[in-house]
């Protein structure tokens, strides 16, 4: 479902892979709260086309059922919203899943520009990121590849 180095689309290098507990927390903040692991099977993430001035993510978390996966759903959410990293949700849903978002904003205190779609599809958690100098399109359609591939 992530892309990775043996499926990712022609012009998508992979730069980077983290696993399991380091992969699930990256996207949260230092200092905030921390997610609840009780249910959490495993995750991946990739860095895709990285350099200094931005670059991509996809990003999946498995949990143990699908209310689990929808209860870190919501946390991944504030944890993204005003409260947390301060992005800015949009008011469009993206249409991923069962349920998803989408922000903007500054990116992790690192970059100033970001396109977040974070969605679920039954018992996964995914996100797919676009940060500092991406296009928009190409966040879109590494989100949707990952959503068919997550049906």
């Amino acid at each position: 479902i992530v892309l990775t180095e043996d499926n990712a689309p022609d012009g998508l290098t992979v730069d980077a892979t983290d696993v399991g507990v380091t992969a699930l927390v990256t996207p949260l903040r230092p200092g905030g709260q921390p997610i609840d692991q009780s249910a959490f099977v495993d995750a991946l993430m990739t860095n895709l086309n990285s350099t200094e001035t931005g670059g991509y993510v996809s990003w999946a978390a498995l949990f143990e059922t699908s209310a689990d996966a929808e209860v870190a759903f919501d946390f991944l959410v504030d944890e993204h919203a005003e409260a947390g990293w301060g992005m800015q949700r949009s008011t469009v849903d993206p249409g991923l899943g069962d349920e998803s978002a989408s922000f903007t904003g500054a990116a992790y205190d690192i970059f100033e520009r970001n396109q977040v779609h974070l969605w679920r599809v039954d018992n996964l958690v995914l996100a797919a990121v676009g940060v500092g100098d991406f296009d928009e399109d190409q966040v879109r359609a590494i989100a949707e590849l990952m959503d068919e591939r997550a049906h």
